[in-house]
């Protein structure tokens, strides 16, 4: 089904699930160590693309077309603005963001145990 097409609108959020993928993989916290292959390759992709989470992760999303709106939460300011440059700053190298799993337990944080 095309979306667009019948004139829906893609909004995304969570872009940085929750905060996880913008964390140092030393400080993830104990209950997201079973995807410690997906956080190895994370950290992996940013040194090898020499990129910041927060850009990489921007870049991600951006990348899609399809997506006419990113909902972001923030906790100050500073963060906000933080993330309003590097969209400014997002650049046309391609990455190769094979970094995917379709597991809910992981990508719905509403599905995460507090």
């Amino acid at each position: 089904i095309n979306m667009k097409k019948k004139g829906i609108e893609i909004h995304v959020r969570s872009i940085f699930l929750q905060g996880l993928l913008l964390m140092e993989e030393s400080s993830i916290p104990i209950r997201f160590k079973k995807w410690n292959t997906y956080w190895k390759r994370w950290s992996k992709l940013l040194d090898q693309n020499n990129v910041s989470a927060l850009h990489a992760a921007l870049k991600f999303v951006l990348s899609f077309k399809e997506i006419d709106k990113i909902i972001i939460g923030v906790a100050s300011y500073s963060q906000l603005k933080e993330i309003l440059l590097s969209i400014g700053r997002i650049d046309s190298r391609i990455f190769d963001f094979n970094i995917n799993t379709n597991d809910p337990n992981l990508i719905n944080p509403s599905m995460w145990k507090k």
